[in-house]
This record gives C-alpha cells, structure tokens and sequence, in this order.
C-alpha cells in the first residue's frame, strides 16, 4: 500500500525520496519506511534477495528484470494479483 500511494510521482535517475524515484530507489524508500535496510542498486537488490517460486510470491516481494541484456537492471515491488508497482521511465 505504501508503494501504491507513491504512483504517479515523478521519475528521477538516481532518486530515491519524495521528490522522485528511480526504480530501486523507490524500493529503498519502502523498504526504509518499515525498517528493512536494502541496498541501493537493482543489482545490489538482487544480490542481497533471497530467490523464491512465482507461486510463492506475497505483497512486498521483490521482481527482478533483465531490461538491458544479462544483468539485472531493473526492480519492482509485487502488490498482488499478478501486478506490481516500479519506477519505469521518466
């Protein structure tokens, strides 16, 4: 719920606070909220995550996206019924 009411503030490389996101800035930012340290970085993200089965996956769960070839360049935060919450583009 925290990352749903963040949606439609503006897109920021680097962001990570109420002014803008980037994608793992935005999972910094929630994660913060509820006391969950996590690095800064998708890829730093995805290092520190522990891997889990689709059909497992809870609100707050992480997804990870090879948008630009073999590393890990994106993130987003699963809310539920198939959807999720990320900072995309500006």
């Amino acid at each position: 719920m925290r990352a749903i009411s963040l949606l439609g503030k503006p897109y920021v490389w680097g962001g990570a606070d109420l002014t803008g996101f980037d994608c793992s800035g935005l999972v910094r930012f929630i994660y913060d909220q509820v006391g969950i340290p996590v690095p800064r970085t998708a890829a730093g993200q995805f290092s520190a995550a522990k891997p889990i089965d689709l059909a497992g996956l809870k609100p707050g769960d992480l997804l990870f996206f090879r948008t630009q070839g073999r590393r890990i360049s994106h993130v987003a935060i699963y809310t539920g019924e198939g959807r999720f919450v990320h900072a995309p583009r500006s």
